[in-house]
């Protein structure tokens, strides 16, 4: 078993650890950056590919072959912060990253901005996620927009939690082992959504910091 772990330091990159220990992929070695904002491997059992989001750029690592997600595919952004690989109907065979500017779709070797068009406003965004058959993803100034019908749509929300931007999104079970998303907020603390009401946990709950 392999474990990953990408760093934002001076000299960091993409840290590996197996048997043998640990090692730096960094400049020279595949990466566009030692600044490594997102990872997401895709498959299982083996893994098939990596997805490595850093902030000159996307590159893929499959097999053993590097490939580069940038301007000439349509990623204006270089900053990638967020990465889902969708399973869902009418989601597979596309890739979704969440930069500064903006979230994008990733299919047949293109991808495109998701735009007001599209009825998602224009603002960044760290975090995304699948979610019972659509992409979630969690504006930093903003609204929760979930996809519809090729469209996006806002999840009613707490007004507070539109000032706060949210550090990851995950899907995991409740208390009562329900399917739930999970939004961790820069400074908001802990929130869970069951698709009809939101419940927040903070300090006083037992987390050591609602940062």
């Amino acid at each position: 078993n392999t474990a990953l772990s990408g760093t934002q330091s001076t000299g960091g990159g993409l840290a590996c650890r197996d048997a043998k220990g640990w090692r730096v992929l960094s400049l020279g070695g595949g990466l566009p950056s030692a600044s490594v904002w997102s990872l997401l491997a895709e498959g299982s059992s083996p893994v098939r590919s990596l997805w490595i989001g850093t902030d000159a750029g996307l590159v893929r690592l499959r097999f053993g072959a590097w490939s580069s997600i940038g301007r000439r595919e349509g990623l204006s952004d270089p900053s990638v912060y967020g990465i889902c690989i969708p399973e869902g109907p009418g989601l597979t065979g596309t890739a979704w990253f969440t930069t500064r500017s903006g979230l994008f779709r990733f299919e047949d070797g293109h991808a495109r901005a998701i735009t007001p068009a599209d009825g998602l406003p224009a603002g960044g965004s760290f975090a995304l996620t699948e979610w019972r058959g659509a992409i979630y993803t969690k504006l930093r100034e903003g609204g929760l927009y979930r996809s519809r019908g090729g469209r996006f749509e806002a999840v009613p929300m707490p007004e507070a939690l539109r000032d706060f931007g949210a550090r990851c999104l995950e899907v995991m079970p409740d208390e009562q082992g329900k399917d739930a998303l999970w939004m961790v907020m820069g400074g908001g603390g802990l929130w869970r959504f069951d698709g009809s009401t939101w419940k927040s946990y903070t300090t006083a709950d037992g987390l050591p910091s609602n940062v």
